[in-house]
């Protein structure tokens, strides 16, 4: 929104001939689409999703004084169905590939509360139905969420259950998302041994 110059994923103008020169500049490359906004952003895809989300591309929000899990609560903004398809195909034809960053606190109550993941399920599931499942390189869970709210040993839950999803939805196509992580390092050893092997392809800090 006006924060950013209204340069963020849900206003900038995709068909801008000078942003598409830009990215095809830097291309071959990975566009992350993320942060700490995305913890509060629902997503419409079957419609009716994002019925009491504000319409504002810069919400007024106070953070939830119990669960302090992100900004806005599920009021930080709607990615509606045809935006997130444009998003891909901007990715697509500038040859940039995206990484998504997962809303990472949906329904959670408190730091051992797991992830609500119906809203993410509808957005994937109908990203592969939608035969665009192979414009999605990759996902990320969360904003550096165990940095202070959310248990290590929960995350890893969530992103073992995130991993299994990919499985699913993807499963007998030639190419799948990669599954990463984010979070500050003073975290990162009880959130990797508990994850165990096999689930997480990158990890930053």
């Amino acid at each position: 929104g006006p924060k950013f110059g209204f340069g963020g994923a849900l206003t900038i103008d995709l068909t801008s001939p000078s942003l598409r020169a830009v990215a095809k500049g830097l291309s071959p490359g990975w566009l992350r689409i993320g942060g700490t906004p995305a913890d509060g952003i629902v997503y419409e895809v079957n419609g009716g999703e994002c019925a009491n989300v504000s319409v504002s591309p810069e919400p007024t929000c106070q953070q939830d004084a119990v669960n302090k899990c992100d900004k806005c609560g599920d009021a930080y903004g709607c990615l509606k169905w045809q935006r997130w398809v444009d998003l891909l195909r901007f990715a697509n034809a500038t040859d940039m590939r995206i990484i998504f960053g997962l809303n990472g606190c949906r329904g959670r109550s408190g730091p051992d509360t797991p992830l609500d993941f119906s809203n993410i399920h509808a957005l994937l599931g109908k990203t592969v139905a939608a035969g665009l499942g192979d414009l999605l390189h990759g996902v990320e869970l969360g904003n550096e969420l165990i940095k202070g709210y959310v248990h290590p040993a929960q995350m890893a839950k969530d992103f073992t259950k995130l991993s299994q999803l990919i499985e699913t939805l993807w499963k007998g196509r030639p190419t799948k998302p990669i599954v990463a992580g984010a979070d500050e390092i003073r975290n990162m050893p009880q959130f990797l041994k508990a994850l165990g092997p096999g689930v997480l392809t990158a990890a930053t800090f």
